[in-house]
């Protein structure tokens, strides 16, 4: 079915690489990344809207990865951009930072418990579950869709962060959401619609990566 009316359509990014990625649980940590892949820059640039707002999770690797965009082609102005926490990566608590191993050391048989039920279990020190995620997303998106009616909003963000939006779009569980796989600077396209058909979204791309 092809649907009518006025629509916000979000242009997700993921940020760039993260050299600890597989290393240490980051989450929500200020960790570095690699923008030095000129080709992928340039491919995904040439495909974002202009003119659209520009929104980051503040965390560095979003915001380098949107100057980046900008430098390699994409007319932007990044100083511009929106902060918006609510699209943070998913928070683990006391164990940002750390690997597995230390995880385990700390508190042996821990990862195990987080493996058994990796979506509902809420790491210490304040760590969020997939629920807990994906509501704080939701609501992000939920205001800034009442703020831009009907704009383009293109948001660097986190792969945990854009598939539990597309998760939530499509009323999935979990455990279900997290098979999608987002590569880094890959861009999703999800369209959220206005006045009668207010509350319906559309996902018109996932995991889109051009090089």
């Amino acid at each position: 079915m092809h649907l009518q009316g006025e629509k916000t359509r979000w242009w997700w990014v993921r940020h760039a690489p993260v050299p600890v990625a597989g290393k240490i649980v980051y989450g929500r940590a200020d960790v570095a990344c690699d923008t030095s892949d000129a080709a992928t820059f340039a491919a995904q640039a040439a495909r974002l809207p202009e003119g659209a707002v520009l929104v980051t999770s503040g965390l560095s690797r979003a915001v380098k990865t949107l100057a980046a965009l900008a430098e390699a082609g994409y007319a932007c102005d990044p100083a511009a951009a929106l902060t918006e926490p609510a699209f943070e990566e998913r928070f683990f608590g006391d164990w940002e930072g750390l690997s597995w191993g230390e995880i385990d050391a700390l508190s042996p048989g821990a990862p195990l418990r987080f493996w058994e039920d990796p979506y509902g279990f809420r790491p210490p020190g304040g760590g969020e579950n997939a629920f807990d995620h994906a509501a704080r997303v939701a609501a992000g998106v939920a205001r800034l869709n009442a703020r831009f009616p009907g704009r383009e909003i293109v948001c660097v963000a986190h792969a945990g962060s854009i598939r539990a939006q597309i998760g939530t779009v499509l009323g999935l569980p979990h455990e279900t959401g997290a098979a999608f796989d987002i590569d880094f600077v890959s861009i999703s396209r999800i369209d959220h619609y206005h006045g009668e058909l207010e509350g319906i979204a559309r996902i018109r791309a996932v995991n889109g990566l051009y090089v």
